[in-house]
């Protein structure tokens, strides 16, 4: 876990630069759920493209298949090590016996859905009907912006204008 802390740092901590910028300038303020919302609907596709990025570098490493650990010469958490400890967990289950076991684990979430996934304000977009949601998102791909914090200021302005006159 610590490695990808390590991996992500310097991948994230130009976003928080940007962040602290649009704070600074007063077009981010973070304790108001419509800058909240705006933020992670212009952020979080950059973010996760350059994090979807970085894995699929990680993906074309060679892998090292050998530790210094002599219990393991070949490597630790392969497959083949795993059945050879625990055979029992090698078995193969049937089609109805997965369809089962996800009706049972379907059943179970429903019954003790966590109140943790209701959705937080800065989740809940605040402009409250389609046709408006129809307009923000023609006037947004009519206004090309060059910089992620230019298209941030534009889609929050239009989220405010949208979200106060009710529409």
């Amino acid at each position: 876990m610590e490695r990808h802390w390590r991996e992500w740092n310097p991948l994230l901590v130009p976003f928080f630069v940007r962040f602290s910028r649009l704070e600074s300038e007063g077009v981010l303020n973070p304790k108001t759920p419509p800058d909240l919302f705006c933020l992670q609907t212009i952020f979080l596709p950059a973010i996760q493209k350059i994090l979807d990025r970085h894995y699929s570098s990680l993906r074309m490493q060679k892998k090292c298949k050998s530790t210094k650990n002599p219990s393991y010469p070949t490597g630790i958490h392969r497959r083949d090590h795993i059945y050879a400890m625990a055979p029992s967990r090698s078995r193969r289950i049937t089609a109805t016996q997965a369809v089962e076991l996800r009706a049972i684990g379907v059943n179970h979430w429903v019954q003790n859905k966590p109140s943790s996934l209701t959705p937080r304000p800065w989740e809940i977009d605040p402009v409250q009907t389609q046709e408006g949601r129809e307009k923000r998102a023609r006037f947004m791909s009519r206004h090309a912006s060059s910089t992620l914090e230019d298209e941030y200021r534009l889609f929050r302005w239009c989220t405010l204008h949208l979200s106060s006159r009710g529409r």
